[in-house]
């Protein structure tokens, strides 16, 4: 795992436009805040203009995780991929068998339609991957996963002031 901030609270917005205006690649679709833990924090209700339901606290556990061979599995997502085609269906049975869960901190970004890595630029890491959830009411992309990032160099300081999304 990269340096980051080991303690305080980081909190994750997105645009929400119940007319589908918003759009998940736009800057700051997601926005985060990192409040350190020397800062004292106090719950404060939100506005009666914003009507989309309760916070929701997320709960990470540590894990493995290993980059996806492809979205397709006819083309290695890896430039020099060291395993031939053949064996990618085992290796993404072996992946998904460590990798349980679809919602996830750090790792490597995954997409289910996506036809391309949508990591922004070489600086960049995963640093939220959700899925779509009916419970909680998160549709990304007609039902794909919405991965977020960070530049490395800003994690390691706690400087959240850039989050970019793409979804697929």
């Amino acid at each position: 795992m990269p340096p980051a901030p080991t303690q305080g609270l980081l909190s994750l917005f997105y645009q929400y436009d119940q007319d589908g205006g918003c759009f998940w690649g736009d800057p700051g679709f997601v926005i985060a805040r990192y409040f350190p833990t020397d800062q004292e924090l106090v719950r404060t209700e939100q506005p009666e203009s914003v009507d989309i339901g309760d916070p929701i606290p997320l709960k990470f556990i540590g894990g493995v995780d290993l980059p996806e061979f492809s979205a397709f599995i006819d083309k290695p997502k890896v430039i020099d991929w060291p395993l031939g085609i053949d064996l990618a269906k085992t290796y993404e049975e072996i992946r998904r068998s460590w990798h349980d869960q679809n919602d996830y901190l750090f790792g490597y970004p995954t997409n289910h339609t996506l036809g391309y890595d949508p990591t922004p630029d070489a600086g960049w890491r995963s640093l939220l991957t959700l899925e779509t959830d009916e419970d909680l009411q998160w549709y990304w992309h007609d039902g794909d996963t919405l991965v977020t990032f960070i530049q490395t160099a800003k994690l390691a300081t706690g400087d959240f002031s850039e989050i970019r999304a793409d979804a697929g």
